[in-house]
């Protein structure tokens, strides 16, 4: 046989090699992928049905857990953990151009039509370069009330839901902040709560929460500083929250992050439509968003104090007094123009939109790569 020959079926044989391996590739992850889309319905189907609802065991869950070793029995404060207030480390100058979303935890479903109070008042700050700043809002803060037949006295801000409604809840704190939000999320009870760590597949803190164990943990506040402490562990659980999805979205995939979109659309309320929320995935794609490093989080600092409720007709109640300082700074920080913002709306978002930015990081890596065995090559020969 002769050389050209053989070489030209070795050839051969090498491209069918690939080809076979691919489509092993695809088979695999497609596999994977339905095995996902079925334990989501299935979720998805008990939190309708009010039955249990088990966290989902796949590969696109799964994620190294940490290696510091934590008792099961102990509640350990945020600092703990490892949670740092990244606020002293936010640049103000790169973020005048954002979105402000707010996140709101109700203690009761259907809270439009029944009296419910905020557990959880959280602000997100997402800006066209790629970070996500988070701050939580202790719900005993003390504020004015803005509007309705309260207006002009004082009340903690997570009551603003039980007086006004989410709308005065909105405006409340929008003041606070002195710009507008331009979309809600809400978590309405604690069974929705247990179904987004489920779809999860459990977030992995000191414990892995899933169930009854997530939500008493998202909720404890038997610490020397109470709700403030609580809203630091929250922050430490949106830290690591961040990661899962940023993992299982596969950095933004445009189909994982429609199927995302799609499963908690069934278990919050939000106004972020598909659209919006694909635009802001793809402003952090295109950034190259690392959470462990763009994403920033604080919790409003300020005082313990008390006041005399008029609404309430209680005094001495416990309060929160937010830091003026900090509040000016937060209000610099999330300040935007008006409700019309470019993140929500820069284009429209397509499969090869997202697939061009997968392509060209591809690239980028496989050149890196390259060029790093050339230089180890290099320093190889050179030591020889």
């Amino acid at each position: 046989m002769a050389e050209k020959e053989l070489f030209s079926i070795l050839k051969r044989t090498l491209i069918l090699l690939s080809i076979s391996f691919a489509l092993f590739l695809i088979f695999v992850n497609s596999f994977k992928l339905v095995d996902f889309i079925v334990k989501i319905d299935y979720v998805l189907s008990n939190f309708q049905k009010d039955m249990d609802i088990p966290a989902i065991r796949n590969d696109f869950t799964i994620i190294k857990a940490d290696e510091k070793r934590f008792d099961i029995n102990t509640a350990y404060t945020a600092k703990s953990l490892g949670y740092i207030d990244k606020l002293p480390l936010v640049d103000g100058s790169e973020w005048g151009e954002g979105i402000n979303i707010l996140i709101v935890g109700s203690d009761k479903k259907n809270f439009q039509n029944t009296k419910s109070r905020s557990d959880v008042i959280i602000l997100l700050r997402i800006i066209k370069s790629g970070k996500i700043l988070s701050i939580s809002i202790p719900r005993d803060s003390l504020i004015k009330v803005r509007d309705g037949e309260w207006s002009g006295n004082y009340d903690k801000i997570g009551h603003s839901l039980y007086w006004g409604g989410l709308d005065n809840l909105k405006k409340n704190v929008e003041e606070l902040v002195a710009s507008p939000i331009s979309k809600v999320v809400i978590i309405d009870n604690f069974r929705s709560f247990e179904a987004f760590l489920a779809i999860m597949g459990g977030i992995r803190t000191d414990k892995d929460l899933q169930g009854e164990l997530g939500i008493k943990w998202i909720r404890n506040r038997q610490f020397k500083l109470g709700d403030i402490e609580r809203c630091k562990r929250q922050q430490y659980f949106l830290e690591k929250a961040s990661e899962k999805i940023w993992q299982i979205t596969k950095g933004g995939n445009y189909f994982y992050s429609l199927l995302m979109y799609d499963a908690l659309k069934r278990i919050v309320s939000t106004d972020l439509t598909k659209e919006e929320f694909l635009n802001i995935l793809y402003t952090l794609k295109v950034n190259n968003f690392n959470p462990k490093i763009d994403f920033y989080n604080s919790v409003l600092p300020g005082t313990f104090s008390t006041y005399d409720s008029k609404l309430l007709l209680k005094n001495n109640l416990a309060c929160w007094i937010p830091d003026e300082s900090a509040v000016d700074k937060f209000r610099f920080l999330f300040y935007s123009k008006n409700n019309q913002f470019t993140l929500l709306s820069q284009k429209k978002m397509e499969f090869w939109t997202f697939f061009e930015i997968d392509f060209k990081n591809f690239m980028k890596n496989f050149k890196s790569t390259l060029n790093k065995k050339k230089k180890d090559k290099k320093e190889y020969v050179k030591n020889l």
